[in-house]
């Protein structure tokens, strides 16, 4: 099996909404660049995760997921980007790069 969906696989449980957010990269020090396809199905954002960094779904207790439901609590795993993948291509490459 590729390695791209082995990964995907591995991280969807701490994700919120994973059918909707899929791993594309992943920086050489385990954190994950991810499509996040909750918004717009035609044009994802691009969020990032930091593998030393997240909460598992069994990190929570009873009275936090009272509070909160785990979607919520999962959604301070990923940190947004950008809007989409051209505007991650613009920041790696500005437009007076020659």
């Amino acid at each position: 099996m590729p390695r791209i969906i082995t990964v995907n696989d591995d991280i969807k449980q701490v994700l919120p909404n994973s059918q909707r957010i899929i791993t594309f990269a992943d920086n050489g020090a385990g954190d994950d660049l991810l499509f996040d396809y909750r918004n717009n199905e035609e044009e994802p954002a691009i969020v990032f995760m930091k593998h030393d960094q997240v909460n598992d779904p069994e990190d929570f207790d009873e009275e936090e997921l009272a509070e909160k439901s785990l979607e919520e609590l999962l959604e301070c795993n990923i940190h947004h980007v950008c809007n989409s993948f051209d505007e991650l291509l613009d920041m790696l490459y500005p437009e007076d790069f020659d």
